[in-house]
């Protein structure tokens, strides 16, 4: 009986162990480059603490290897290359599981346009309303003065 028993829980929890060694865990994968930087974010399923990131070179040479902590489900980290070029960028759950890789190409020529980007980006237009403003307290200011030399007139 222990021997049936043994072998139905064999059967049904190894190759849940398996699916889940095997399942991508990486749901999303991101990068961005700036100059010779490489910043990568994702996005794991939960239960993932930690993701292992690695960078390749067009040769398939890898040429770094990071861990990034899993917060709220997100991770997030950067890699700086030498020169320009194609790269790849692998992520896996840190336990192991299937990589999920993303093609990233660092030219520095562009790195003024992608700058310019940037600094479109960070500088949104706020909507204070500054001239509004001013123009309803001079309205304001010239409203009172008016009822001000009204009310010496009358009295």
């Amino acid at each position: 009986m222990r021997k049936i028993i043994f072998l139905l829980v064999a059967l049904f929890i190894v190759p849940t162990y398996i699916l889940a060694a095997i399942a991508p865990t990486i749901t999303k994968l991101e990068a961005d480059v700036l100059g010779k930087d490489i910043k990568y974010n994702g996005e794991t399923i939960t239960g993932t603490y930690a993701v292992m990131c690695k960078i390749f070179n067009n040769k398939d040479e890898e040429l770094d290897l990071l861990s990034s902590p899993v917060i709220e489900n997100k991770f997030e980290g950067s890699f700086t290359v030498i020169e320009n070029g194609e790269y790849k960028v692998s992520c896996a759950n840190y336990e192991g599981g299937e990589f999920k890789t993303i093609d990233v190409i660092v030219d520095e020529n562009n790195l003024e346009d992608q700058a310019k980007e940037i600094e479109k980006v960070q500088n949104p237009k706020t909507g204070d309303n500054i001239v509004l403003y001013i123009s309803l307290s001079l309205v304001s200011i010239i409203g009172i003065v008016i009822l001000v030399i009204i009310k010496k007139r009358f009295n």
